[in-house]
């Protein structure tokens, strides 16, 4: 078969290596690429365009027959630019410029939008092999695919808690940097923020969080565009204060800035407040200020992986797994000498109501809550309130030591024990709607103190073992 000679337009995109000045006066021909008996004929000369295209390429011959280009960027200068406007070519067009290939190569050609922008699809049989294949992989049953969705998240909720774990290895407690002699009380300069300054003593305890807040937050690394507004800058200065500067002044200057950067950032104080919802409060705009690797790290010693399981009599069970940063227990209904392990053990089980999304039926079903893995730091808030709204009372025997492997998941297949030691306590003293917040710590000299705001004095934790109405417990994990 012949060469065939197919006309080409100048200056358009899409024929390949067309030349493109439209001062050169050669011609020149070249196989088309995809097909060897076909040849375009490259030629700058208006007269030998054909006449369709000749008429869509003669220049206007006066001003007022030129339609203006829809942008200065894309007018056509002459010199080799981009044409003014793009025309799409019609399915008939294609035919004509390509008849002189087979009907099969034709029939393989497809439109683009742009103008002369032509490309060679696939064959029809390969198209339809081709995704007939990406279908067998990728297609499941519907009876299959809430499993394969469980499974891969399942995989990416293991990925995560592992992620986590060796996040909170990798912190190094730097016992160097709180020297047990200058522990010291806050002063409480509006009465009504002992339940801030218990607070704050307990989690200036917690050896890790302080390395974190001192050398991980640098103030060069600060991301806030006003370092005042900065919570994660208003806590370091705080831990730095209490640590390392042994004047008092500055730690109630520091800690006056943390005041009015909780009230500038939305906190208000309506009534006795709550350590448990002002810790709630700090991880929140902690998350906001902090870049994301730098909070992963504050996280990964709180968040906890929880894996709750609600099966059905039809034989489908409904799982969930999210995270928390600190575990609730309910004392209501009241054990008699109940321990914390015991609240705790009984908080695993529960009836709700519930409808499955398998049989459409609504009845009540034990909801499990079990954990894929338990924080390295462990904040346990005792909810001390019943079904009514009134505060209970009662006494909760707070161990120095809690085994919680029985919280273990069934996914958990290791042998590790999950054991925690008390390094401080929240309790508090008085009625609903008054009353009174203190700590009770371990410092880095294994001695026990208990701090009532401006107040320091020492104890043993037997005392506070059986103390009045502890509402917050914080563990450390032993590894």
């Amino acid at each position: 078969m012949g060469a065939v000679a197919i006309e080409a337009m100048p200056h358009q995109k899409g024929f390949g290596n067309v030349a493109r000045s439209p001062t050169s006066a050669l011609s020149a021909t070249r196989p088309f690429k995809g097909s060897p008996n076909v040849i375009f004929k490259h030629s700058r000369s208006h007269q030998d365009l054909p006449v369709r295209l000749r008429d869509k390429t003669r220049r206007p011959s006066s001003k007022e027959d030129r339609s203006p280009s829809p942008s200065p960027k894309r007018s056509h200068t002459g010199g080799g630019g981009r044409p003014a406007k793009q025309v799409k070519r019609s399915g008939t067009d294609v035919q004509i410029n390509f008849k002189g290939l087979k009907s099969t190569e034709r029939s393989g050609l497809e439109k683009n939008t742009e103008l002369g922008s032509l490309k060679r699809a696939r064959e029809p049989a390969a198209v339809d092999d081709f995704y007939s294949k990406r279908m067998k992989i990728c297609k499941l049953d519907d009876a299959n695919i809430d499993d394969h969705t469980r499974r891969v998240q399942a995989s990416n909720w293991a990925l995560i808690i592992k992620q986590q774990k060796l996040k909170a290895d990798s912190i190094i407690s730097d016992l160097s940097k709180t020297p047990p002699t200058i522990q010291r009380g806050f002063d409480n300069f509006t009465g009504v923020l002992c339940y801030r300054i218990s607070l704050i003593q307990a989690l200036l305890h917690i050896p890790k969080l302080v390395t974190l807040l001192w050398e991980n937050h640098m103030p060069s690394l600060c991301v806030v565009d006003d370092r005042k507004d900065c919570s994660a800058c208003a806590l370091r200065g705080v831990v730095i204060s209490y640590w390392k500067v042994q004047n008092s002044s500055t730690l109630l200057a520091m800690f006056r800035n943390l005041h009015a950067l909780l009230r500038r950032r939305g906190w208000t104080e309506m009534g006795q407040g709550d350590p448990n919802e002002q810790l709630t409060f700090l991880f929140r705009i902690l998350r906001e200020d902090l870049p994301i690797a730098t909070y992963s790290d504050i996280d990964s010693l709180f968040s906890s992986s929880i894996n709750q399981s609600i099966p059905c009599s039809c034989g489908h069970s409904s799982i969930t797994t999210s995270s928390q940063t600190q575990m609730t227990v309910c004392l209501a209904p009241q054990l008699r000498n109940g321990t914390l392990q015991q609240y705790i053990a009984r908080g695993v089980t529960d009836t709700v109501d519930y409808q499955c999304e398998a049989c459409k039926k609504n009845g009540q079903c034990k909801k499990t809550r079990l954990f894929d893995d338990l924080s390295e730091i462990l904040a346990i808030h005792l909810s001390r309130r019943d079904a009514f709204g009134r505060k209970i009372k009662t006494t909760v025997n707070v161990s120095h030591t809690l085994d919680l492997t029985l919280l273990k998941s069934k996914s958990k297949t290791d042998n590790e024990r999950w054991k925690y030691e008390l390094i401080s306590v929240i309790q508090h003293s008085g009625g609903d709607n008054s009353g009174h917040y203190i700590c009770s710590a371990e410092g880095p000299d294994k001695q026990w103190r208990m701090f009532n705001d401006r107040s320091v004095s020492r104890t043993e934790v037997g005392a506070v073992e059986r103390s009045f109405s502890p509402v917050m417990c914080f563990y450390r994990r032993v590894r």
